[in-house]
């Protein structure tokens, strides 16, 4: 049977809408893996925040113009893990799709935290105070920052374990999420170091 120039191009439209339009689905163990493989990217922009501000600690200047960056590095980070993650669709079942929307909102959350902290940060790094006195003005900004991601990844790692359970995989230690920007507070000196 004979098709029209006409039929095949309606065909070729509904099929290239159908592609376009949709997002990938994929399957519980590579969504997991692609997922965590963004948040450690996030965390190494993060332990670049933290070397950039390190010596702050020991009572030495750190350049301004690095700490901006490696601020702006971080949110690099946070927005290509977006624009990763809403490429795909989670794969069927209610543990993925709540696994999928708890990364977006972990997502949100790191964007949030970062768009006022960072602010603060990069306020006490410019400012006339001594390197000892700006270590400790970023106290309570780093303290604030680890309460918000310690909160928002153990909804997450939650999340992924159920997801875990329901999709039959067992997660690393950890979950093999990275952990988004801990470690600016109590983890630095004035603390142990990492």
């Amino acid at each position: 049977m004979k098709r029209s120039a006409g039929y095949r191009v309606l065909l070729a439209s509904v099929l290239l809408l159908g592609v376009v339009g949709c997002k990938a689905s994929l399957k519980p163990f590579p969504m997991n893996n692609r997922i965590a493989d963004d948040n450690k990217k996030i965390t190494k922009a993060v332990s670049t925040l933290r070397q950039a501000l390190l010596p702050l600690a020991s009572n030495q200047n750190v350049n301004p113009a690095t700490v901006r960056q490696a601020i702006e590095g971080v949110k690099g980070e946070i927005a290509t893990a977006r624009t990763d993650v809403n490429t795909f669709a989670p794969s069927s079942g209610k543990e993925a799709q709540d696994f999928y929307t708890a990364y977006l909102k972990f997502l949100d959350a790191q964007e949030s935290t970062l768009q006022q902290e960072g602010a603060k940060i990069q306020q006490v790094v410019e400012g006339n105070r001594s390197p000892g006195e700006k270590w400790a003005a970023l106290q309570p900004i780093f303290a604030r920052i680890d309460k918000a991601d310690k909160d928002e990844l153990s909804r997450l790692q939650e999340s992924q374990k159920a997801f875990a359970t329901a999709g039959h995989f067992k997660l690393p230690q950890g979950g093999g999420m990275g952990g988004g920007m801990p470690g600016m507070g109590p983890g630095m000196p004035g603390g142990a170091p990492r």
